[in-house]
């Protein structure tokens, strides 16, 4: 559970992680529109995330 004060991020799209973290840390900058460096919490899903039934 993060702390209070923490702001969570989740994106809506699932991103390819074979990115890398700058890759993703440049996804993050462009389409959350947010600093990745700043101490919020971004979660990704991988591109072939499939949910459990």
């Amino acid at each position: 559970m993060p702390s209070q004060g923490v702001r969570v991020l989740v994106a809506s799209k699932p991103v390819d992680f074979r990115k890398g973290h700058d890759g993703l840390a440049a996804l993050v900058q462009s389409v959350l529109q947010e600093d990745p460096f700043t101490g919020t919490v971004d979660e990704l899903l991988p591109w072939n995330f499939k949910p459990s039934s």
